[in-house]
């Protein structure tokens, strides 16, 4: 019995998370639904917003930062302004994130050297920068559920493993109440989609960039029909 406020970047994982609402909502409660939203949010998926947000749900406007809402680097993880209305939405509502969502579908490090998924996982290794830590590597590989037979996997591995927690909370550096932390609903953070995460290997990502958590991109296309959304994002 409290409002929700879901904050939205126009990412997959938030959009998930907002689709999964608005598929769930029973008739006449979006009322209770509040989207903080940026203009980065919006440039991000700019028809979703279009089609199913502006004019039909309340909307709150986070001041613009470099980053979508629900993404953080090392330089700005502590300063990022998403993190200051978080702190201030979890007063009087529940707030949703997409969150975890990179846990469970593995990790973007390779999206800069797009030659990473197509590598093996010894030459992935065989990097020189690597060596110093491949003892600590080779014992967080042997705990692995699945077989690791490619780099995707491995780099699942490592960020389902080793960056739960840190994501867990990083969204979450404003809040000085303990208290409202019962009010967080990361929409990954559960058993089942941990449980999906390892059983469903398959279904994270194929070959190519452009497939990263193409059952997700699915999931959405189901809902909202953009193509390029689905084929680009």
């Amino acid at each position: 019995n409290k409002p929700l406020s879901l904050f939205w970047s126009g990412g997959i994982d938030s959009t998930v998370a907002l689709v999964a609402l608005l598929k769930a909502a029973p008739d006449g409660r979006l009322s209770d639904l509040t989207v903080h939203l940026s203009a980065a949010s919006i440039e991000e998926y700019p028809e979703f917003y279009t089609d199913h947000i502006d004019g039909k749900i309340t909307t709150a406007t986070i001041s613009s930062s470099v980053n979508p809402t629900d993404r953080y680097t090392p330089e700005d993880i502590f300063s990022s302004k998403a993190t200051t209305e978080i702190a201030k939405a979890l007063k009087h509502s529940l707030v949703i994130t997409g969150e975890l969502g990179d846990q469970c579908f593995g990790s973007a490090g390779f999206a800069n050297n797009p030659d990473k998924i197509g590598s093996t996982v010894e030459d992935y290794l065989a990097n020189e920068n690597l060596t110093s830590v491949r003892d600590e590597i080779d014992a967080l590989m042997a705990t692995c559920p699945i077989p690791v037979n490619s780099v995707t996997t491995m780099m699942w591995w490592w960020n389902f493993t080793v960056k739960w927690s840190e994501v867990r909370f990083r969204s979450l550096t404003a809040v000085d109440d303990p208290a409202d932390f019962s009010n967080v609903r990361h929409f990954f953070d559960t058993n089942d989609f941990q449980r999906w995460s390892i059983a469903n290997d398959d279904l994270k990502i194929k070959d190519t960039i452009a497939s990263y958590k193409w059952t997700a991109k699915d999931f959405i296309h189901s809902f909202a029909g953009d193509d390029d959304y689905r084929d680009q994002s």
